[in-house]
């Protein structure tokens, strides 16, 4: 019998993504990108609809079949968690009318972003620097995002909703053994959480008093500790002639 708790927790990874396209949506609303701020409403829009239906249909029946997460459980909400995010963030590039992307090719970006892998359709049919500003930050925010993982942030979320991440953490976390830094997982989570933000912030202080606009200094952040590379130009860091850069 399927345990409802993995569809629960799926619910709640969309409503997560869906609240962290809202950045990019403001970076569309700052320059007036009308068409790429309709795209992204309707992108978290849906995603986050999504993952309250997936939520509210299974929570129920969680409460009334509460049953802890097995190993088992863990790799299918790790598996299926990633599966599903590349669908939903694939949206804001799909639903763009500027670009005409098909959704492989949406899907293949939104992959390779959560995934810090850095491959890209962009550079040949459309160059990044025709992309909009909130269409670019969103394709170094999934860096971000994938840097750490979502699921990890879900981690510490989850106890205060009364569910355990001790199987979604070893499902998630690479390497051999999974190791708790902390007695709890979910300040396992929080800890590593910080460290990864205190990085990018740290790095994208450091490249805005070098001479980036705060706008290019966050994104090359992403890409950076995140170590997928995803710039906001075509020639990547060599765009810039600053030596410190």
């Amino acid at each position: 019998m399927i345990n409802y708790k993995v569809i629960n927790i799926l619910g709640l990874i969309c409503m997560f993504l869906g609240l962290s396209m809202i950045p990019s949506t403001l970076w569309c609303l700052y320059y007036n990108e009308n068409l790429d701020l309709i795209a992204f409403i309707k992108s978290f829009s849906i995603t986050i609809s999504s993952g309250l239906f997936l939520y509210l249909l299974t929570n129920i029946k969680v409460k009334k079949h509460y049953k802890d997460l097995t190993s088992k459980d863990g790799f299918t909400v790790v598996t299926l968690g990633w599966i599903t995010m590349a669908i939903f963030s694939a949206l804001p590039y799909y639903l763009s009318p500027q670009y005409n992307l098909t959704f492989v090719d949406s899907f293949f970006e939104a992959m390779s972003g959560l995934t810090t892998t850095g491959a890209s359709i962009f550079g040949h049919n459309v160059m990044l620097e025709s992309l909009s500003n909130g269409l670019l930050f969103w394709r170094s925010f999934t860096h971000f995002i994938g840097g750490m993982g979502i699921i990890v942030f879900s981690i510490a979320i989850l106890p205060l909703l009364g569910i355990g991440g001790v199987q979604l953490f070893r499902a998630e976390v690479a390497g051999p053994i999974a190791d708790k830094m902390t007695p709890r997982i979910k300040q396992t989570a929080k800890l590593l959480w910080g460290i990864y933000v205190g990085l990018v912030l740290m790095l994208t202080l450091i490249l805005y008093f070098s001479g980036m606009s705060i706008f290019d200094a966050l994104c090359h952040s992403f890409g950076t500790i995140a170590t997928g590379g995803f710039s906001t130009y075509s020639l990547s860091i060599a765009h810039f002639s600053n030596p410190f850069i």
